[in-house]
């Protein structure tokens, strides 16, 4: 079994930081990430509900369609 994982982007430097949900504190970070809207709540349910996935917020921009 996998632990999910939250990857956390900053400015303070180009690689993210990865924090495990099954961390001491993870949920409760997960908790506080939805709480301050940096985090859509129904992607969220989406992503707890998924059995694998790559859940991003903003979401990830589709590369145009070829014509």
């Amino acid at each position: 079994m996998y632990s999910d994982e939250i990857y956390v982007f900053t400015t303070q430097r180009p690689e993210s930081y990865l924090i495990p949900t099954e961390a001491k504190g993870g949920s409760e970070l997960w908790s506080e990430i939805i709480r301050r809207g940096l985090f859509d709540p129904e992607l969220a349910i989406k992503a707890a509900s998924s059995v694998e996935g790559l859940f991003c917020c903003p979401p990830l921009e589709k590369p145009p369609q070829s014509q």
